[in-house]
């Protein structure tokens, strides 16, 4: 019952302050539960992805059409719409800005992107032990074996 009540004051707060921006903002925005269903199962498409990187610049404009103060279920909406920019930020140096329509066509990943940031290996005392590599931006630390 308390989420029923919830969703109607939402609805209540929204037919007070207009819905007609919240619409039209909401027409330019991607499906990214599916895309991200996709993702996972390895079958997303190229322009999916584009999708998705234009859903997520879009949303501190959709967030700011949530009016305030607002009932509770909006406030929890309006939060949720403030994602980390590391998603975006990745999607917009790695794919084109205008990819193929699928895979196999090729034109998906912008140029000049690289995946693996290039990586200094530092030798270990053991001969077994896997390499231990720094990337360039000192944040990431990974370990690959190595034989030698």
């Amino acid at each position: 019952r308390t989420v029923a009540n919830q969703r109607h004051d939402a609805i209540q707060m929204l037919m007070e302050h207009g819905v007609d921006a919240l619409r039209d903002a909401l027409r330019g925005v991607s499906d990214v539960e599916r895309i991200t269903a996709r993702i996972a199962m390895r079958q997303v498409r190229p322009r999916e992805l584009t999708g998705l990187r234009a859903t997520l610049q879009s949303l501190p404009a959709l967030r700011s059409l949530v009016p305030t103060p607002s009932a509770l279920l909006l406030d929890m909406l309006a939060e949720a719409l403030n994602p980390t920019t590391e998603i975006d930020a990745l999607l917009s140096a790695a794919i084109a800005d205008e990819p193929a329509v699928l895979l196999r066509d090729g034109g998906v990943i912008a140029s000049g992107f690289d995946a693996q940031p290039s990586c200094s290996t530092s030798n270990r005392a053991s001969a077994r032990a896997p390499a231990s590599r720094t990337c360039a931006c000192n944040t990431t630390r990974c370990t690959a074996s190595t034989s030698r």
